[in-house]
């Protein structure tokens, strides 16, 4: 199995912040080294449902929910964080899961 085949059931939300590198250690400037590297999104999260294995039961309605096997997560909340402690920016996401209830007296007949 290749990258690609694993890759595309990863999301991610909708990007509306600044790059999170390369920025100058406490500090809000982006790279001043001899280096000089261009700002970039190095930090991602990304999110995925297991399908059980039916990649056909697997939709996407949208970049912020995805569903699949009758469980959903929604992201309610992605952006960057602004501490200066690193030459990075830390990335936050919160999502709202809805699962399937499992009946397990149903599961032991």
């Amino acid at each position: 199995m290749s990258s690609d085949d694993l890759l595309w059931r990863f999301h991610e939300d909708e990007v509306n912040f600044l790059p999170t590198f390369k920025y100058d250690k406490n500090s809000t400037v982006y790279d001043t080294s001899k280096k000089q590297r261009t700002p970039s999104y190095t930090d991602r999260i990304l999110f995925s449902v297991n399908d059980g294995g039916k990649s056909s039961d697997f939709t996407v309605p949208g970049p912020e929910e995805v569903r699949a096997n009758g469980n959903q997560i929604s992201v309610k909340y992605y952006n960057r964080l602004e501490s200066l402690y690193s030459d990075h920016r830390p990335v936050l996401a919160i999502f709202q899961l809805a699962v399937r209830k499992v009946n397990y007296a149903n599961l032991k007949q």
